[in-house]
């Protein structure tokens, strides 16, 4: 019998992470406690937890990652927590284990926000800062219309405006492509990679330097909401789809996983997660797994981001019960049973399938 959704769907970041660690001490799993700088919503700190199922020994890994986008944490830490109450050590192969880390951006998670206490994209920031980064002019030009200092219905009608005749002149691909690859020349605007690692970038770097030099084979899930038809799950594979790996990798995935490159149309996006594979060692088979589930259609997503932005803005610690807030949880966690099902069932389908492929 499965947990119900709303057993394992929370309605803040702190009853989150409480169900994650009631889970963790039923399943008497060993967990590392590291503890943001904030700022926190209460008197309470904020915490990202890495979890270990498994032996340390372990040569295959599987890593599932929520909250690298904050508020999409609330999808990841449910299907965190149902593969806790319902595989144990006992289950797993000797050579096999599975770590959470839950809450990489708890600052996003609890301020129900995408990006950190610094208005950056965590999964944008993953790369090497001092060798300067790349510009993207087309954002610059839109950056005053996206993030106006006003938030009215003319602001509003305006940054749509913006959008509307960009996609005009390039088209929708060349939309989504300017917004995708982020930028680090706007600190106070959408999608900003940030100019040195982030808390949550070393966090992760320090995890997988942590897993051993014993490991050969880790697949990442890196849970993400936001992207794409209403409660449709997309496996995103960092992987260039001609390679060998990309074979054998989509036999276990399905079909319906893409990889990089032009069949596809998706490119390696600078300092997205899976640039943590430049960390892996030479002989460990590193396969990055992107999970998106799809919420609300792209321009409303984007209008709640630039909405959000502009709220943080003009007050750094606003209202989480604010319209503005309500519009977010909306965006990328929609309090719909329907939606929560959905999440779960194809969350499960596809953490079995990752622990399929690292047994073969």
């Amino acid at each position: 019998m499965y947990p119900a959704p709303e057993s394992l769907f929370a309605p803040t970041y702190r009853e989150a992470r409480e169900r994650l660690q009631r889970a963790v001490r039923h399943a008497n799993a060993g967990v590392d406690t590291h503890e943001h700088p904030g700022p926190s919503i209460d008197e309470h700190p904020l915490y990202a937890d890495v979890v270990r199922i498994g032996s340390h020994a372990a040569r295959r890994v599987l890593l599932i990652v929520s909250g690298t986008h904050g508020i999409e944490g609330f999808a990841g830490s449910a299907i965190q927590t149902d593969c806790m109450e319902r595989l144990s050590a006992s289950r797993l192969p000797n050579d096999m284990a599975i770590v959470l880390i839950h809450g990489l951006n708890p600052y996003g998670f609890a301020w129900l926000r995408r990006v950190d206490q610094d208005n950056v994209d965590v999964n944008r920031n993953l790369l090497d800062h001092a060798a300067g980064h790349a510009e993207n002019r087309e954002y610059d030009a839109l950056h005053a219309a996206l993030c106006p200092l006003d938030w009215n219905e003319t602001t509003q009608w305006s940054g749509e405006e913006a959008l509307s005749e960009f996609q005009a002149r390039h088209g929708r691909n060349a939309l989504e492509n300017v917004l995708a690859r982020g930028q680090y020349r706007h600190a106070d605007g959408l999608f900003f990679g940030g100019r040195a690692p982030s808390w949550s970038n070393r966090l992760l770097r320090s995890v997988l330097a942590g897993l051993g030099r014993q490991v050969v084979r880790l697949v990442l899930l890196d849970i993400h909401t936001g992207l794409g038809p209403y409660a449709a799950c997309q496996l995103i594979c960092g992987i260039d789809e001609a390679t060998p790996h990309a074979a054998q990798v989509r036999r276990w995935l399905g079909d319906a996983a893409v990889f990089l490159g032009p069949a596809s149309g998706f490119e390696r996006l600078p300092g997205a997660i899976d640039s943590a594979s430049e960390l892996a060692s030479p002989w460990l088979e590193f396969t990055p797994i992107t999970v998106e589930f799809g919420t609300l259609p792209a321009l409303e997503v984007l209008h709640a981001l630039r909405a959000d932005n502009w709220l943080h803005q003009a007050s750094p610690r606003p209202d989480l019960d604010c319209p503005i807030k309500r519009d977010m949880r909306r965006a990328f966690c929609p309090d719909d049973p329907d939606w929560q099902e959905m999440v779960l069932l194809r969350g499960r389908q596809v953490v079995a399938r990752a622990l399929r492929g690292l047994s073969i």
